[in-house]
């Protein structure tokens, strides 16, 4: 990965309680909107998904960020790369 494409990325990462509360979060959140219902969706995926498997991965690419969450039992993680 190139240097400006480095510099162009903003990460942050948070912990999701079932009830949608952010907790844990590294990296300003501050000016970051992500659609709460696109999370709770991915959130209701990964949980299905989650029947056969011990953790499960589901990640989501628009225009404006990359949001992968991570489901493992009643845990939720993720990860939001916004590009500027």
């Amino acid at each position: 990965m190139n240097q400006e494409m480095m510099t162009n990325e903003k990460i942050i990462t948070f912990d999701i309680a079932i009830d949608g509360s952010i907790h844990d979060v590294q990296g300003e959140l501050e000016g970051v909107v992500i659609d709460p219902l696109l999370i709770h969706r991915l959130m209701d995926n990964a949980q299905k998904a989650l029947i056969d498997e011990e953790v499960v991965t589901i990640s989501v690419t628009t225009k404006q960020y990359l949001l992968r969450i991570t489901a493992n039992g009643a845990k939720y993680s993720c990860i939001v790369k916004m590009n500027r």
